[in-house]
């Protein structure tokens, strides 16, 4: 994800990720022909990451509990 980031949206900071960026990042996922099963894997993990980001205060909203 970082590198997706990083090349399409030229974003490195993790507080300036929103849950479109997370939503292109899924379509890209799709589109390169990752199955589902590790698509699903993918959003279970940003899920608990965003969440722990919340948690610790490093952003203030969860990208992705707004997206899913």
């Amino acid at each position: 994800m970082i590198n997706f980031l990083e090349t399409h949206h030229d974003i490195s900071d993790v507080e300036d990720v929103s849950s479109l960026h997370i939503k292109k990042f899924i379509q890209y996922q799709k589109e390169i022909g990752n199955k589902p099963n590790y698509i699903n894997t993918i959003i279970k993990s940003l899920r608990a990451f965003y969440s722990y980001l919340v948690n610790e205060e490093y952003v203030s909203l969860n990208a992705v509990s707004q997206f899913f």
